[in-house]
C-alpha cells in the first residue's frame, strides 16, 4: 500500500453524494430504519477487529462500531 492508495480511499470516502441519486441511502441506514439486524460486525466492526489484531489504531471504526452497537439487532439494546 503505497501513499497514494491512501489518498485515492481518502479522496473516495470524502466524495460528496452523487447528485444525480438524491436518494440513495447506505444500505445499513434502511436495514436501520426497517428496524432489520445490521451488518455493524462485518462491515466497521472488521476493521475495528482487524486494526487491533495488528495493532493498528482504527479510533473511527472502533467509535461507529461503538455508538452504533446497541442497533446492532435492529432495535436498541
Amino acid at each position: 500500500v503505497t501513499e497514494a492508495d491512501g489518498e485515492r480511499v481518502v479522496a473516495e470516502v470524502t466524495r460528496p453524494a452523487d447528485p444525480e441519486a438524491p436518494f440513495s441511502r447506505p444500505s445499513m441506514l434502511a436495514d436501520l430504519e426497517a428496524g432489520k439486524p445490521l451488518e455493524l460486525d462485518h462491515l466497521v466492526g472488521w476493521i475495528a477487529r482487524r486494526g487491533a489484531a495488528l495493532g493498528v489504531p482504527v479510533p473511527a471504526s472502533e467509535a461507529v462500531t461503538a455508538v452504533i452497537a446497541p442497533w446492532r439487532e435492529g432495535r436498541a439494546a
